[in-house]
């Protein structure tokens, strides 16, 4: 299962209330309650200074202190029950012989699932694109139910997304620009 919401805010938290809100108010176990918090996971990505503040933070105090646990990925801030996952997706090369490497190391075009839950949204530089397939885990087929786009559109974070643990399957590419999300606004998800 994937949910997509457009929620629209100019209001920004910190990432402090950002974890504060989530502790108090959503119950990660009811997608119901995740999706609810759509506005607030925007109005995070709002704020355009604190990921730029945390890894600051981190390099202050050692190489050794920074959360990234791969080179793209990086736990901003945790509660008990859910986390605050930095991802960063380089662009890929105009070189071929690169790009085909690129392609290789970050998986861009590789169907994949997750075995955990997120939301994700888009934070900074030209976004990707994703083709989201649902699958019948037991016989592992798929069908592409729609593309989303995600990302930095002039100079606002996009849509958020809900992903399902284990649900689907999803590949991802290089953004389309204003090109997607105009289709997506327009709500054209046809495959």
């Amino acid at each position: 299962m994937c949910e997509s919401y457009l929620p629209v805010t100019d209001r920004a938290l910190t990432l402090d209330e950002y974890l504060d809100f989530v502790s108090r108010e959503v119950d990660p176990r009811d997608l119901t309650s995740v999706g609810a918090s759509a506005l607030k996971l925007r109005e995070l990505a709002n704020n355009r200074t604190f990921v730029t503040e945390i890894l600051n933070r981190q390099l202050s105090i050692g190489a050794d202190a920074l959360a990234f646990y791969s080179s793209q990925s990086a736990i901003l801030g945790a509660s008990q029950s859910f986390s605050v996952r930095l991802n960063v997706w380089p662009v890929v090369s105009s070189n071929p012989r690169q790009r085909k490497v690129e392609n290789g190391v970050y998986s861009y075009w590789d169907a994949h699932d997750h075995n955990f839950t997120f939301m994700t949204v888009g934070y900074y530089g030209p976004g990707y694109e994703t083709i989201i397939y649902e699958y019948d885990r037991d016989s592992v087929v798929g069908r592409a139910i729609h593309w989303l786009g995600l990302g930095d559109f002039d100079g606002r974070p996009s849509a958020v997304r809900l992903d399902v643990a284990q649900t689907n399957r999803a590949s991802q590419g290089e953004g389309r620009g204003s090109q997607s999300r105009k289709e997506f606004i327009s709500g054209k998800y046809e495959p």
